[in-house]
């Protein structure tokens, strides 16, 4: 008989530890949840299960190969991004594109910011909401000293933000609209002489 278990992730063992409860599609909102809430070990821990039972969930890959390369497991992040890179058709284009924006972003840790410009440009953006995508590649042009497409990257992922800002908070943008606050620190006496000197 089917019996809940209390490790992170509510997985329902049927026949064997780890077995997603309710399928992947579940599996993975959660772990998406607990990546959006600074939860990454535990999102590890559910996309790392279902990678497990369902081998070729090619999402659950580049998903797994993103919060590796977050939590600093570069060799275990790369590995998974190439194997969705070799899975051909059996991957949709957006989960490519996600593991391709991995390995360009592993490519800029490690380095090789010219490997990761080309990718880049090669694989585009994620989603018409990726301004992830543009400024990595501005990063990428301006390591290797080209400001012109640096730039022009910079001016389309900026765009995109006034877009989406204007779409989620049309208010901010009303004639009338008072400035945004500015997110401000208090720096206590006693912390502030307490600060290293540089």
């Amino acid at each position: 008989r089917a019996r809940t278990s209390r490790v992170p992730g509510d997985r329902l063992e049927r026949g064997g530890p780890g077995l997603p409860l309710q399928g992947a599609a579940l599996q993975t909102q959660r772990a998406v949840f607990r990546w959006w809430m600074g939860d990454a070990r535990g999102a590890q821990e559910l996309v790392g299960t279902l990678v497990r039972t369902h081998p070729q969930d090619a999402a659950a890959k580049a998903f797994l190969a993103s919060i590796y390369e977050r939590m600093n497991r570069l060799d275990e992040a790369e590995a998974l991004a190439r194997s969705v890179a070799v899975m051909g058709s059996a991957a949709a284009d957006s989960t490519r594109r996600e593991a391709d924006h991995v390995l360009a972003t592993l490519m800029l840790r490690r380095g090789n910011a010219s490997g990761a410009r080309t990718l880049l440009e090669q694989s585009g953006p994620r989603n018409e909401h990726d301004t992830s995508h543009y400024f990595k590649l501005a990063e990428a042009c301006d390591k290797l000293g080209e400001s012109e497409p640096a730039m022009q990257a910079l001016s389309i992922a900026h765009a995109l933000q006034v877009r989406d800002s204007q779409a989620t908070h049309p208010e901010d943008f009303a004639a009338d609209a008072r400035a945004l606050p500015a997110a401000l620190i208090e720096v206590s006496a006693d912390a502030y002489l307490a600060w290293p000197s540089l």
